[in-house]
């Protein structure tokens, strides 16, 4: 898989994960992302989509195992994903996690509290 591959497969994780927190919310999410991303060598750090790439792409047949997605905050300019690469070994793109079929390494959570900053209710 190519990075731009891989890049592709995370912006889907992250479209899916704006989709379940405007179901949770019941109401209209921005699809612009900022990523606060554990793991992979980070303590949270909040960065880009193109950031959170280039820490997250091991190489085209390494990956980490799983990859935990979910919305954690909102504001009328950005979401705000929580993401977190797994300490499993990481290995081929066939061992990740794949749930549903075709998502590979990202796994969706549905965060507790969405936390809304400057959007009406």
């Amino acid at each position: 898989m190519t990075k731009e591959e891989f890049r592709q497969l995370f912006e889907a994780a992250l479209e899916t994960a704006a989709k379940n927190a405007e179901q949770r919310l019941g109401q209209s999410i921005p699809h612009c992302y900022r990523v606060q991303l554990h793991g992979a060598k980070h303590a949270g750090d909040l960065m880009t989509i193109d950031e959170a790439v280039n820490a997250l792409y091991l190489g085209e047949d390494r990956f980490y195992r799983i990859i935990d997605v979910a919305i954690t905050g909102v504001s009328s300019q950005f979401s705000t994903a929580f993401v977190r690469a797994s300490a499993h070994q990481p290995s081929s793109f066939e061992d990740t996690w794949n749930e549903p079929p075709g998502s590979g390494p990202f796994k969706q959570l549905i965060a507790e509290e969405i936390t809304i900053m400057g959007m009406a209710p």
